[in-house]
């Protein structure tokens, strides 16, 4: 649910079902809003799942009026098998939303891209990580200048792996998040506690991220 103030939350404006039409039936879940350069527009993704059928989505709506009305609902994944979605917003209005995804079984990290404030997305999501047989989770996002995107995510060795050590890795994109670059570890190799839960946030090229051990 969706509701509007203009009076700086004296008062609220009816509520406005996000997942209507095609998602109706589904199980929609925590909302991210991304405010997109224009000032007016606004952007909100979320997670829905569809129970009978086991579908999982990752859903886009946007608004040129700051949330007063919506555009129709646009689904971001290509598979039905993705979950909780993170959203970042360039300068430029490029957005890159970032989920992890059961499509090859294990999970996986995987994005799409807009370079027009939201207005379109790739027809097929991308896959940031590498390797096979892994667990990664829980993206962050940020996007930076120049075309640059980037994603941190927690990556878990799949359990039959020999070196159990979870990382923190992130991957950088040159091209507003149509292709991903080889993923470097961020968490030190010599820290005993297990990273979880990574953000990260760009300046003028420089990053920083930081994630609970």
């Amino acid at each position: 649910m969706v509701r509007w103030s203009g009076d700086s939350g004296d008062s609220w404006s009816a509520g406005q079902v996000m997942n209507d039409g095609d998602y109706q039936r589904t199980v929609s879940v925590v909302p991210r809003f991304a405010p997109l350069p224009s000032g007016n527009d606004l952007l909100v993704v979320w997670h829905a799942r569809r129970n009978v059928a086991g579908q999982k989505f990752v859903l886009s709506r946007r608004s040129e009026d700051f949330g007063k009305s919506w555009a129709p609902v646009q689904r971001l994944n290509s598979v039905t098998q993705s979950f909780l979605p993170s959203i970042d917003v360039g300068a430029d209005g490029t957005v890159v939303v970032a989920y992890n995804d059961e499509r090859n079984i294990e999970r996986d990290i995987y994005a799409n891209r807009s370079t027009d404030a939201g207005r379109t997305w790739l027809p097929q999501d991308v896959r940031v990580d590498r390797g096979a047989r892994q667990e990664s989770d829980a993206p962050a996002v940020a996007v930076g200048e120049g075309g640059r995107a980037y994603v941190a995510w927690e990556q878990r060795p799949h359990r039959t792996a020999e070196d159990k050590r979870a990382l923190v890795q992130v991957a950088s994109s040159p091209d507003h998040g149509q292709s991903w670059e080889e993923p470097h570890r961020v968490n030190p190799t010599d820290q005993p506690a297990s990273p979880m839960w990574p953000a990260i946030v760009e300046s003028k090229g420089v990053l920083t991220a930081a994630w609970t051990g």
